[in-house]
């Protein structure tokens, strides 16, 4: 179990940081303020009927520490990670990033608590496992999949 469990936060590692790769090739210049809110600690399910699960002074000290981070560009416009340095044209990739760092699982699944980094994550975890959604199939054997990764690997 410890093994599956660490192969599996290793693929959601390597997943997050394509899915960061992709999004950092594109070039933006905008001199429109920051968007500083930060998503609440909930689920994506039902977004309508969340609720934080975080004190508001936890939030603003949270809040605090991101428009600081965010506010340190780096000379060339992007906006540069103080841990690894690594750079990205908006400040949230950078927060999103930056969660690779922290630990930090701000959303959670309201059906059995899992906690996830990335809310595509949480939504496709919902999907997957408690909606048991199989679209990905397979053309040889006619097995279904909830990932195309699982697919790919059969």
């Amino acid at each position: 179990l410890h093994f599956y469990q660490q192969h599996q936060h290793q693929q959601q590692q390597q997943e997050q940081q394509q899915q960061e790769d992709d999004e950092d090739d594109e070039q933006i210049t905008c001199d429109t303020p920051l968007d500083l809110t930060i998503p609440k600690k909930s689920s994506i399910e039902d977004e309508s009927n969340s609720s934080s699960i975080i004190s508001d002074e936890d939030e603003d000290e949270e809040k605090q520490q991101i428009e600081q981070q965010q506010h340190r560009l780096h000379g060339n416009g992007y906006y540069e990670c103080e841990f690894c340095s690594k750079q990205f044209p908006r400040a949230a990739n950078l927060t999103r990033h930056l969660r690779s760092h922290t630990g930090e699982q701000p959303y959670t699944c309201l059906m059995c608590t899992r906690a996830f980094s990335i809310s595509s994550n949480l939504q496709r975890h919902i999907r997957s496992i408690h909606h048991k959604e199989r679209p990905y199939g397979c053309s040889e054997c006619g097995k279904r999949f909830g990932q195309q990764t699982n697919l790919d690997r059969n």
